[in-house]
């Protein structure tokens, strides 16, 4: 088990690989990251319920 795997069970948080991506796949393949984002904030709204979007700088895409 990897430092991230552990991590992310003790922060009881989902982890996400991107194949293929090196260390800044923000920029190798941001479709993905996007989409992988996108899905980790509707889930954690989902869940918690309505988000301020103020916290992200006033993003809400």
């Amino acid at each position: 088990m990897s430092a991230l795997d552990t991590l992310a069970l003790r922060l009881a948080l989902p982890l996400t690989r991107i194949e293929g991506a090196g260390h800044e796949p923000w920029m190798e393949q941001p479709d993905a990251v996007r989409t992988r984002l996108r899905r980790f904030v509707r889930g954690a709204v989902d869940t918690q319920g309505a988000v301020d979007t103020r916290d992200f700088g006033g993003f809400a895409g």
